[in-house]
C-alpha cells in the first residue's frame, strides 16, 4: 500500500468511523443524549478499529522477513527434537495423549459455552415459544414463517411451454441464429419451494424441540415423519409434507471446532463412479458424509446382526453365591468397567464429537450420515401416500413445499436436498454419493437447493452431473457472500448447476450451465471497490426495519460476513423477483450487480463471446 493506497484508506476509514457520530448528532437534536454519546464513541472505536488494522498490516509487511527467519531457526532448533520424541515409544504417545487431551477439553468448552451465548442473545430476543433460546446464526432475525403465498411465480420456470415460448421471443444481438437459446434447458426452479427451502436451513441451526415447533406449525408431518440425523460433527433432519420429503443439512455451527476442521480439509480426494472417473473432492466434506450401508439381502434362514443407537453397551453379571464367587465377580466386573471406560474415554480424546443436539444417549458415531438418510428416506417412501386411499391413481393437486397446486400420483414423493454454508456442502456431497452409489432415491430427486455453499470439487465433478440433473440443482449466491467464492485455489471449481445470484437489491438472475459443455458459471469475485455493507443503498433503507442485533452484527462484521448469514438468503427470496436468465458460452463470472450489469454486457459484445437472456416477468 503506497501513499495514495494509504490517503485513500485513512479517507474512507474517515467517512466510515464519522457515519455513527452523525446519526449520533441526529438523535442528540432531538434530545436523546445518552443514545447519541454512545454513537460518538463507537465513532472513536471505530476509527481506533482502522488504526489498529493498519498498524498490523504494516507491521506485518515489513517485519514478515524478520518472523520468517526466526520460525525458520526455530524449525532447525526443533526438527530433531521432535523427530526424536516421535520415534520413542513412550515419550511419543505421551505426548501426543496430553495435546489431544488439551484440545478435548477446549473442544468441549466451547460447546458448552453455546449454552451461554444463547442465554446471553435471550437477553435481546427473549425466548422462543418452544421455550429454548435462539442460536447464534439466528438470534438477530428469529422469524421462521415457512411460507408466504404472496412470493409470485416466474411462469416460464414453472412450465415447459412458457419456457419455449420465452426462449423464442428472447434471441439476443450476441446470439443472431439462436444457437444458444434453443440448447438452453429450463431450470426447474421455484421460488417459493427456494424460499420454503431456506427458512429449513434456517430453522436447522436450532435446538430440535425448536425445530419440531415449527415444523409442526407449517404444516409438516412431524410425528410420523421427522427424523433428526447426526454423525459425528454434521447434522440434519428430514421430514414430509403432503409427500414431498426435504433433507436438510445444518452448517457451519460457530462454536464447535470441528466443523472448522472438517472445512480446512481442503485436499482433493479422487471419487469414480462404478462406470467412471467422477473427478476430485473436498476430502473433510467427503469423509464427513461417511459411506452407504451395504446393500447385501441376507439369505434365506440367515440373521442379521442389530446395531442399537444407544452404541455400545458392557453388561456385567454379578454373583453372591459365596464369598469367593462375590469377591472374584466384583473384581471381574470392575476389570472391565476399567477398561471399558478406558477404552472409550480415549476414543472421545482422540476423535471429539459434539452429541449435544441429539442427546448424550444416542450413538452418533456407528451409523454414517449417508445410510442414515439413506434408509429413512426409503422407509418413508415404501409408506403409503397421504390420499392414496381416497383417490387412487387419480391425479390430484397436492400444495406441497412449491405453494402451488401441481397435479400428480397421490403417493408419488419428490425428494429436496437443502443446506446452508457446510449444509450446502454436504448437501451437494450427498448427491454425488448418491450417483456413485446408483441410489434407488435418484428415481424421486427432485431438486438439490444450497446457499452460500463453498466449492466442493474440482472442473470435472462440476460437470459429471447430467444435464437432465443439473436442471434441477441450484446454488444461491447472495450479492457479496465470501463463502460461495471459496476456496478458490487447489483445484477448486464453482458447484455444478445454476447459480442463482441475488443482489443487494433483491434482484434475482439465473446463470444455467453453459449448454455445450455442462460448465457451470461462476460467482464474480467480491467488489470491494463498490459500495457494500453499511454503505450500500438498498442496505441503509432497510435498517429502519431491521433487529437492534442485525444492525450491530453489520457495524462488528464485515459486509462478505454479513452477506452470509441464513437470513439474507430468506429475505432475499422472499421479497426479491427473479429478473433474468442469462445463458453464455465460454468462460464468464455470473452475478453482476444491477449497476454493473449494462457493462458486463456491453463488454462481452466486445469481446465477440455468444450469450443470451431471457428477461423474465414474475407474476401473482
Amino acid at each position: 500500500m503506497g501513499a495514495t493506497g494509504n490517503k485513500i484508506y485513512f479517507g474512507l476509514s474517515t467517512i466510515i468511523s464519522a457515519l455513527p457520530s452523525l446519526f449520533g448528532y441526529h438523535l442528540y437534536q432531538k434530545g436523546r443524549k445518552y443514545v447519541a454519546y454512545l454513537l460518538y464513541s463507537s465513532s472513536f472505536f471505530v476509527f481506533g478499529l482502522f488504526i489498529a488494522i493498519f498498524i498490523s498490516y504494516q507491521t506485518l509487511r515489513h517485519g514478515t522477513p524478520y518472523v520468517f527467519s526466526f520460525l525458520t531457526k526455530i524449525n532447525h532448533l526443533l526438527a530433531p527434537i521432535a523427530k526424536n520424541l516421535a520415534a520413542s515409544r513412550i515419550l511419543g504417545p505421551c505426548i501426543s495423549l496430553v495435546v489431544r487431551s488439551i484440545f478435548f477439553v477446549c473442544f468441549m468448552f466451547i460447546i458448552m459455552s453455546d449454552r451461554l451465548v444463547r442465554t446471553f442473545l435471550g437477553r435481546f430476543v427473549g425466548k422462543h415459544a418452544s421455550e429454548r433460546y435462539i442460536s447464534v446464526c439466528n438470534a438477530a432475525d428469529p422469524n421462521f414463517d415457512m411460507f408466504d403465498s404472496t412470493i409470485p411465480q416466474a411462469p416460464c420456470l414453472e412450465n415447459s411451454e412458457q419456457f419455449a415460448l420465452k426462449k423464442r421471443t428472447s434471441v439476443q444481438p450476441g446470439d443472431q441464429k439462436g444457437f444458444l437459446t434453443d440448447q438452453m434447458q429450463r431450470p426447474k426452479y421455484s421460488q417459493p419451494l427456494a424460499y420454503t427451502l431456506a427458512v429449513a436451513c434456517k430453522l436447522v441451526y436450532e435446538d430440535i424441540a425448536l425445530i419440531k415447533y415449527e415444523l409442526s406449525r407449517a404444516g409438516f408431518d412431524v410425528e410420523n415423519t421427522f427424523k433428526p440425523m447426526a454423525y459425528k460433527n454434521i447434522c440434519a433432519f428430514i421430514v414430509e409434507k403432503e409427500d414431498d420429503i426435504i433433507l436438510v443439512f445444518r452448517g457451519t455451527n460457530p462454536l464447535n471446532m470441528q466443523n472448522f476442521v472438517t472445512n480446512l480439509n481442503i485436499n482433493m480426494k479422487p471419487i469414480s463412479s462404478p462406470t467412471a472417473s467422477m473427478g476430485k473432492v473436498h476430502e473433510g466434506f467427503w469423509n464427513a458424509m461417511g459411506d452407504p450401508a451395504p446393500r447385501v439381502k441376507p439369505e434365506e434362514g440367515s440373521t442379521t446382526a442389530v446395531v442399537n443407537d444407544t452404541g455400545i453397551t458392557l453388561h456385567i453379571e454379578l454373583s453372591g453365591a459365596s464369598l469367593y464367587r462375590t469377591i472374584s465377580s466384583a473384581v471381574t466386573a470392575l476389570k472391565k468397567i476399567l477398561g471399558f471406560m478406558t477404552l472409550h474415554m480415549f476414543k472421545h480424546v482422540v476423535d471429539p464429537i459434539d452429541s449435544s443436539w441429539m442427546g448424550h444417549d444416542t450413538d452418533i458415531t456407528s451409523h454414517s450420515m449417508y445410510s442414515q438418510a439413506e434408509n429413512w428416506i426409503m422407509d418413508l417412501c415404501e409408506r403409503p401416500g397421504l390420499r392414496k386411499d381416497e383417490l387412487g391413481d387419480r391425479l390430484s393437486p397436492f400444495i406441497g413445499l412449491d405453494n402451488t397446486g401441481t397435479l400428480r400420483k397421490p403417493g408419488k414423493k419428490r425428494f429436496y436436498i437443502t443446506g446452508h454454508s457446510l449444509g450446502g456442502a454436504l448437501a451437494t456431497t450427498f448427491l454425488a454419493k448418491m450417483m456413485q452409489s446408483e441410489s434407488p432415491l435418484l428415481e424421486i430427486f427432485s431438486g438439490l437447493y444450497t446457499y452460500g455453499q463453498p466449492r466442493v470439487g474440482d472442473a470435472e465433478f462440476s460437470r459429471v452431473f447430467t444435464p437432465q440433473m443439473s436442471s434441477k440443482i441450484f446454488h444461491h449466491a447472495y450479492n457479496n457472500d465470501v463463502v460461495a467464492r471459496i476456496p478458490g485455489w487447489n483445484g477448486y471449481y464453482t458447484p455444478p448447476g445454476t447459480l442463482v445470484f441475488i443482489s443487494a437489491s433483491y434482484n434475482i438472475t439465473f446463470y444455467p450451465p453453459n449448454p455445450q459443455t455442462n460448465e457451470p458459471v461462476s460467482v464474480r469475485p467480491i467488489s470491494f471497490l463498490h459500495l457494500s455493507g453499511l454503505l450500500n443503498s438498498h442496505v441503509i433503507r432497510r435498517l429502519p426495519k431491521e433487529s437492534f442485533l442485525k444492525v450491530a452484527f453489520r457495524v462488528l462484521f464485515p459486509f462478505f460476513i454479513n452477506d452470509h448469514f441464513p437470513a439474507n438468503y430468506c429475505d432475499g427470496l422472499r421479497s426479491g423477483r427473479v429478473k433474468r436468465i442469462v445463458m453464455t458460452e465460454g468462460n464468464f463470472q455470473g452475478g453482476q450487480d444491477n449497476e454493473e450489469e449494462e457493462g458486463e454486457e456491453a463488454k462481452l459484445m466486445a469481446q465477440n463471446q455468444r450469450y443470451s437472456t431471457i428477461n423474465v416477468q414474475a407474476v401473482p
